[in-house]
């Protein structure tokens, strides 16, 4: 995740202030910066991190650019900010534009069926999965924007850049001035100025013009680095809406899509109710055609067997003795095949309740 930290800034006797910076690195190009500023000298000097030879280019490029915010303590924390508005903002687009592609795929899409290859292309979801994972960098990486914001001005409620101003006035006005030599003195020791005096008294009044005249830049710098940043999180705003647009329109499309798949489903069960409607009456024709002839079917096949001889002559009779060997040969027969349906029709009831509780668990 990005950070921007500020190291305790009397925490040393030098008074040097510390900064260490990191981007995010779930992209390419990620950078890394620790820098170091001076508030006696206003000299930042400071190593960046995962540079390539265009973005090195490119720093070295802004620092000489920079004119007067070279003053400012975060210098090269302003360089980076921008070097990876940059590339947020490209990541940005190019994710987006695929999204809203896939958006548009989804809604223009005449029909879409459950095995179709549009299917399993437009609902992946690795890039949703991605422009989310860039939506949270650019929040992460806002706040990091708004700690430097709020540091710039704390450096201006305590007066960082403006209240050192007393050690070189001290330091100038303490000039050493040289006792004359080769006269007389009286008791008093009258001190008088020698030429060389004057021109270190001179040097050290411009010296603190200057440093003053630093303190001031410095200041005015720190009030446009505030500025740009207020411009850069706004900018960030603005494409977090946009991800959070782009977002709610996929989710929109996919529910979409999902009510058009529910409705292709429902008219495909009813064409198969209405069919099973149209097989379950001739079914009921077939089972009302089988209850009138098998009753018949039945009793012709009964007295068209051998056991009846109705043609017998006197004194034999008309049923055959051995009619008893149908009903010992139909009764087992009639059990084993009822059994035998019985049992195959359980064991599969058991099956698919074994499975049931397989997928609940």
């Amino acid at each position: 995740m990005p950070f921007f930290e500020e190291i305790d800034l009397f925490s040393n006797l030098s008074g040097n202030i510390y900064y260490c910076c990191r981007t995010s690195g779930l992209w390419a190009e990620d950078l890394a910066v620790s820098c170091v500023f001076n508030p006696k000298t206003g000299f930042t000097s400071g190593v960046v991190f995962g540079c390539s030879d265009d973005v090195a280019e490119e720093i070295a490029g802004r620092i000489e650019n920079a004119e007067n915010a070279w003053m400012h303590p975060l210098l090269m924390i302003g360089i980076l900010v921008e070097i990876e508005k940059t590339r947020h903002m490209k990541l940005v687009e190019d994710h987006l534009f695929k999204l809203l592609q896939r958006v548009q795929n989804l809604s223009k899409s005449p029909e879409i069926l459950p095995t179709s290859k549009l299917i399993r292309e437009n609902y992946s979801v690795d890039l949703w999965i991605e422009v989310s994972q860039l939506k949270i960098a650019l929040i992460a990486w806002r706040a990091q924007l708004s700690k430097m914001d709020a540091h710039i001005q704390e450096l201006e409620d305590r007066n960082i850049l403006g209240g050192l101003s007393q050690q070189p006035e001290d330091n100038v006005w303490s000039s050493p001035c040289l006792v004359g030599s080769g006269r007389s003195f009286d008791s008093n020791r009258t001190l008088t100025s020698t030429h060389q005096d004057e021109q270190e008294l001179n040097k050290g009044y411009h010296d603190l013009k200057e440093l003053e005249s630093w303190q001031t830049s410095a200041r005015e710098e720190g009030k446009r680095i505030q500025k740009r940043l207020k411009e850069i999180m706004g900018e960030y705003d603005c494409k977090l809406r946009e991800c959070s647009m782009v977002l709610d329109g996929v989710t929109l499309s996919a529910q979409l899509s999902w009510n058009q798949i529910g409705f292709q489903d429902t008219r495909t069960n009813m064409k198969i109710a209405a069919a099973t409607r149209r097989d379950g009456n001739q079914m009921r024709l077939i089972a009302l055609l089988t209850m009138i002839f098998l009753p018949a079917t039945f009793l012709a096949s009964l007295f068209s067997m051998t056991f009846f001889n109705w043609d017998a002559p006197e004194g034999e009779q008309i049923v055959s003795p051995y009619v008893w060997i149908y009903s010992v040969a139909v009764v087992p027969i009639t059990a084993v095949v009822v059994g035998a349906w019985y049992y195959l029709t359980k064991r599969k009831r058991f099956h698919d309740t074994s499975w049931a509780l397989d997928d609940k668990v």
